[in-house]
């Protein structure tokens, strides 16, 4: 199989399969049917039904899209009720799915989006089942997968035609590229850090390897922005790390060479990087071996511990930063085997780490 595509996600929205309450909704419309308001007793006036009128979907869920993976369920944000005020039992609403079986799989109160197509979901009153709106949801094919708190990211230009980009927003994040699990592939994408949270004086940024049976073991090819005690804005240092598990990282205390390997500047850069600058990297993989370069540049090698990732052992591709706002653009992935080894084949001098830090 071959990926190499450029998508995007144009939102991540909620919707909830079973009882959730709308508060203070402010505005009322049709939707399904309604009744006329009551009458009260002993005169002429007239006072607020106590049941739901009428639904409405807001403008933004009328029609949007989803990713491969995400999960729909209900939010207050997505639709409004006619008349506001009503207690908590008349309020309440469900979800439904009206049409689109093959593209949504129902996992108790959720939806998850399983094949690109477009489904038709309904919110209607528990109460009154007649009372209820339609809205459309179209799924598409993305580049990211929908794991990993993509939440926290803006993914709105993922698959721009010209210039896709997704960035993310101050907090630690790892972004999977979706549909390749294999022993040989290549990642690239350009990089432009925007900011650093003040309590990060460690950031990294760059391209990772995770076992995919679950243990959590990764290699992280990275550029260390290193900022210290003194705010360093300067930066020309790459690296690799190791991690054995969730917090096994080959820099934490108590780590030995035996379960996990660093080293932080295994490639230095010719020039200077900063904040609001560009850059590219990539990192191919054949086997136990990965194969990194920078601004389409091959720059070094390096062997992963066979006890983390084998070489007959698939592994996920990610991006990832440490709690930076960074832009993530003009990515590309494939496991074509042919591509990724006419790459390799095309490097004519071989660098190959060796001398990791001894702690």
């Amino acid at each position: 199989m071959k990926t190499k595509l450029l998508c995007s996600l144009f939102g991540l929205f909620a919707l909830t399969f079973g009882l959730v309450g709308c508060d203070d909704p402010t505005t009322s419309s049709g939707g399904g049917t309604s009744e006329g308001p009551s009458i009260s007793q002993g005169d002429s006036e007239e006072e607020e039904p106590s049941t739901i009128q009428s639904i409405t979907i807001t403008d933004e869920y009328q029609n949007y899209q989803v990713g491969v993976g995400e999960i729909i369920y209900i939010t207050n944000a997505m639709y409004e009720i006619h008349p506001s005020g009503l207690p908590s039992s008349q309020r309440r609403v469900e979800l439904s799915l009206v049409d689109g079986e093959e593209y949504f799989e129902a996992n108790d109160d959720e939806f998850t989006a399983i094949a690109p197509g477009v489904g038709t979901f309904r919110i209607s009153s528990r109460v009154s089942k007649e009372i209820y709106a339609d809205f459309n949801v179209t799924v598409i094919e993305t580049f990211f997968a929908r794991t990993d708190g993509f939440a926290s990211v803006d993914l709105t230009h993922e698959n721009d035609e010209t210039n896709p980009y997704v960035t993310t927003r101050g907090v630690t994040t790892d972004l999977m590229v979706a549909g390749i699990d294999s022993t040989k592939w290549y990642a690239e994408t350009t990089i432009n850090i925007k900011e650093v949270t003040t309590s990060e004086k460690f950031p990294k940024v760059g391209i990772f390897s995770r076992a995919s049976d679950g243990s959590l073991n990764r290699a992280f090819f990275f550029m260390n922005a290193e900022i210290g005690d003194n705010n360093n804005s300067e930066w020309k240092n790459f690296g690799v790390c190791e991690v054995q598990g969730q917090d096994g990282w080959a820099w934490n205390p108590g780590v030995t060479n035996d379960e996990a390997r660093h080293v932080d500047n295994c490639y230095v850069h010719e020039s200077v990087l900063t904040y609001n600058t560009e850059f590219k990297m990539g990192l191919a993989r054949s086997g136990l071996r990965y194969y990194m370069y920078v601004n389409d540049v091959y720059v070094g090698e390096f062997d992963i511990l066979p006890t983390l990732i084998a070489a007959d052992q698939n592994s996920n591709i990610g991006f990832f930063q440490f709690n930076s706002t960074v832009v993530f653009s003009n990515y590309s992935a494939t496991d074509d085997a042919d591509e990724v080894d006419a790459r390799i084949n095309a490097i004519s001098e071989h660098k190959v780490v060796e001398n990791w830090a001894a702690d």
